[in-house]
């Protein structure tokens, strides 16, 4: 596997949601479906998180952005560890999955990377002992 390859796809398991923990990743239909199945009530809502990443941009090579494209590639000193090739292809990757907004004080663009996670609030009835 490429480095390019390896990095993408540690980038696309960020993106739908996955950690370094070594679990299985349980959509929120699959809960869903175990819920309905077992007539279990419960309310379900999403809930989206914007993470500001411009630092990931800066040229200045922030601590800030260098520590945050850690997180984003789960690699210890990612922007040390690769060669520029790799690093420009992860950065057109992180540049394609985030929300371009301009800010109205400066005109200067943010970048934003917007998280959605399923959440269930699941209700005890307490007539079932």
């Amino acid at each position: 596997m490429s480095d390019i390859a390896k990095y993408a796809k540690k980038l696309l398991h960020v993106t739908q949601g996955g950690s370094s923990i070594k679990r299985p990743v349980v959509t929120g239909e699959e809960i869903q479906t175990i819920l309905d199945k077992y007539h279990i009530a419960y309310t379900q809502c999403e809930y989206t998180e914007s993470t500001n990443i411009t630092t990931c941009f800066n040229e200045d090579d922030s601590y800030t952005g260098n520590h945050l494209l850690d997180i984003l590639t789960q690699t210890s000193e990612f922007k040390k560890s690769v060669s520029e090739t790799v690093y420009q292809s992860v950065m057109d990757v992180i540049k394609k999955n985030t929300r371009v907004s301009n800010c109205i004080e400066t005109g200067e663009q943010r970048f934003y990377y917007d998280s959605i996670s399923d959440i269930f609030i699941i209700s005890k009835n307490i007539h079932d002992k």
